[in-house]
């Protein structure tokens, strides 16, 4: 009977070392999924070494104050408005130069021109025209001291509009030609001017027409062209201020056709309202604005005339006019 081979005792350890690099890598990688599962869960957990202990107080953030928001300005809460409106009284006469040989009066030119401030003021009025206005009146207006300034198309025997220093502010002064006897060229002098109170633009110009006479003749042809070379400025001035502005002419048209020429021109006038023309007895003094304008209150003033002019009387009329701003 053959004899068993006796048990190798170093079998063991040679298995023991062949298997103990895999043990080894199998623990690693239990180690990195157990410490990786700890790392994740930790921000679920309270830091306990964190917190303060039971007795201590705790610090809370301190709220830093703020500025109290204003309320809106109650004027911005307000729109803005779209349009100006200017009211007032226009005055407008032929001063009838310095001789006035035909005036009931025993005053001089300036004599007068100085009475003539004293009914313009009484009739509160605003700005106006004054047709052959003498050199000698022209510096008796400006000598009184009055609110009221003047600007003339020359010196010598003019035309001039004049307005209440009070209430305007002057944006542009000038003058350009027209017409007069036999084509004469005449300075028509223009106000632009600026209301203080509404910030509305007024232009007023004044206008001397020639008129039929025996040595002159009949005018009518240069009446006419005066009338256009006018009209022809008062569309300059509408485009220039993109019709921001309200314009008026005034003085002595020596025409009493108020109603055709308030239709060939479309302007309006204080004897033509949405009823009709009411210039049963128009004057050749003649007052002419905007279709934007209002006129009420025309007024003839025949007493104080008699003493002013050696016209039928000195006029009036209170206005309302509305423009874009």
């Amino acid at each position: 009977m053959a004899a068993r081979p006796h048990p190798d005792p170093e079998r063991p350890f040679v298995l023991y070392r062949r298997a103990l690099p895999g043990l080894l890598g199998a623990l690693l990688v239990t180690l990195v999924v157990t410490l990786a599962g700890q790392a994740a869960a930790a921000p679920l957990l309270p830091d306990l070494a964190s917190e303060p202990a039971a007795d201590q107080p705790t610090e809370q953030p301190v709220e830093q104050p703020t500025a109290p928001v204003p309320p809106p300005d109650a004027a911005s809460l307000i729109p803005s408005p779209t349009t100006a409106r200017s009211q007032g009284v226009f005055f407008w006469a032929n001063v009838a130069a310095d001789n006035g040989r035909q005036i009931k009066r025993r005053f001089t030119g300036p004599q007068r021109v100085r009475m003539m401030l004293d009914v313009i003021e009484q009739e509160h009025v605003s700005l106006g025209a004054l047709a052959e206005l003498g050199e000698q009146q022209a510096r008796a207006f400006r000598a009184v001291g009055s609110p009221y300034a003047l600007l003339p198309g020359r010196v010598g025997l003019t035309n001039a509009v004049f307005y209440d220093t009070r209430v305007y502010d002057v944006e542009r002064t000038y003058r350009f030609r027209s017409f007069f006897y036999d084509g004469s060229r005449a300075p028509v002098p223009v106000a632009v001017l600026h209301e203080r109170a509404t910030g509305a633009r007024i232009a007023a110009m004044a206008v001397r027409h020639p008129a039929n006479t025996r040595a002159q003749g009949n005018q009518r042809r240069w009446r006419a062209a005066a009338t256009r070379r006018e009209l022809r400025e008062i569309r300059r001035l509408r485009s220039q201020y993109d019709g921001r502005v309200t314009v008026f002419i005034a003085g002595d048209f020596n025409q009493r056709g108020t109603c055709a020429l308030a239709a060939r021109t479309g302007l309006a006038s204080p004897l033509v309202s949405d009823s009709g023309c009411h210039a049963a007895r128009s004057r050749i003094d003649q007052l002419f604005a905007d279709r934007s304008v209002t006129f009420t209150s025309y007024r003839v003033l025949r007493q104080p005339a008699r003493h002013l002019t050696n016209h039928a009387g000195v006029y009036t009329a209170a206005f309302d006019a509305t423009q874009p701003l």
